[in-house]
């Protein structure tokens, strides 16, 4: 048997790497050319920042009445408010107004892609991995969410400093991030219970005081707000089918039931995951992956899995989605049909299921692909397993019929 030479190795693998790069880069050439056909790529602008300004135009109304403020949007600058009244609060508090909404909002958005490329562009990387990577960062959920300078990238920079924090203060002082975060965004605040759940002793109590304040704020403000907006053509979740079957009967400014919607979407859930499972996608954890990590991919995710099942989020909000994917790839190891299957589903995602009108359902099934393999890497972190599950189901099913006998 002929030996193979180490040069020979390596020969073969700099040529697999070289079609690798080739694939994905003329793969995001052609995405790219699609989406500058149809017009996505904007910046700035004469109302750039839009949702930020939105915020900030509205903070002199704090002085008057809430109530008005969360009414039905009208003319009038103080109507129409949609998020936690905290956030008026903090800004009037520091001294943030619209005369400055320029500068803060590029120091925002160079807040967010450097932590992007920090965390995307690692000297492990293979060459297919940066150029997707960069393909991400340019593509139209994430324009959208830098262009509007929507909320959401305060939440998520809070998110990363709780979680990037000296372990010193950590335990007391991203407890508080996290908090805020939830009364700017009320989603955020599952994470909140992640934490209480891992705490002792002290901190336990602490976070307690900390999630009982929270939901007393998020209670009051929900209880204000009349409705949000709502239109399936730039939005995601698992309530989208309806809407997308509706739309397909009756047009667009037209709503689902979104019980029945809700029903679709987990059924067409199931049905793609049991075409995945099919697939017998192999994900193996990295010893190596820093606990940090591991810990933004979890809240990462499951900030997108709350924005996914609670409703319809604006597409801006995949941008927990992709950081959790960028995470997923240096934590997780899979062979090369999982990579590719991984990785298109991912760059689908970002590519179809905004602003390309009759494509965006493949790409919403695209994104349901995309979270079923991340989903299995979040069950391997935290030990949640089919058989987990199923014996924890059966023991408090025994409690509650042995509590029901007892009666």
């Amino acid at each position: 048997m002929a030996k193979i030479t180490l040069r020979e190795i390596s020969g073969a693998r700099m040529r697999s790497n070289i079609l690798r790069s080739t694939l994905t880069i003329a793969v995001v050439i052609l995405v790219f050319a699609y989406q500058f056909r149809v017009g996505w790529f904007y910046l700035g602008g004469k109302n750039g920042f839009g949702d930020f300004g939105y915020v900030l135009e509205r903070i002199p109304c704090i002085k008057g009445n809430w109530d008005n403020l969360y009414g039905p949007r009208t003319e009038d600058v103080c109507s129409g408010y949609i998020y936690g009244s905290s956030l008026l609060v903090l800004l009037d508090g520091i001294g943030i107004s619209l005369s400055i909404l320029v500068p803060i909002s590029y120091g925002l958005a160079a807040s967010l892609v450097f932590i992007y490329l920090w965390t995307s562009l690692k000297e492990k990387s293979s060459i297919a991995q940066n150029v997707l990577a960069v393909a991400l960062l340019f593509s139209p959920p994430v324009i959208l969410l830098i262009e509007r300078m929507n909320v959401d990238v305060i939440v998520f920079l809070c998110v990363y400093a709780a979680i990037k924090m000296p372990n010193k203060v950590a335990n007391w002082i991203s407890p508080l991030l996290i908090a805020l975060s939830a009364l700017f965004k009320f989603y955020t605040l599952p994470l909140i219970l992640i934490m209480l759940k891992e705490a002792k002793g002290k901190l336990r109590i602490y976070l307690f005081i900390v999630l009982v304040s929270t939901l007393v704020i998020i209670s009051i403000d929900l209880s204000r707000i009349e409705g949000l907006p709502w239109d399936a053509r730039n939005m995601f979740g698992n309530a989208i089918w309806g809407e997308y079957l509706l739309y397909l009967v009756k047009g667009p400014q037209t709503h689902a039931n979104f019980i029945a919607s809700s029903m679709l979407g987990i059924a067409i859930l199931l049905f793609v995951s049991y075409i995945v499972r099919k697939l017998d996608i192999d994900i193996e954890l990295k010893k190596v992956a820093p606990k940090n990590d591991r810990k933004l991919f979890i809240f990462c995710f499951i900030l997108y899995l709350t924005c996914y099942f609670s409703g319809l989020s604006v597409d801006y909000r995949l941008i927990f989605l992709l950081f959790a994917y960028l995470l997923f790839e240096s934590m997780f190891t899979l062979k090369w049909t999982g990579l590719v299957i991984v990785r298109l589903s991912v760059l689908a995602t970002f590519y179809i299921s905004y602003n390309v009108e009759k494509l965006q359902p493949l790409g919403d099934l695209t994104q349901m692909v995309a979270l079923l393999i991340l989903a299995k890497g979040l069950s391997l972190l935290i030990g949640l397993t089919p058989r987990n599950i199923f014996d924890k189901s059966l023991i408090i099913a025994r409690i509650i019929l042995s509590r029901v006998a007892r009666n």
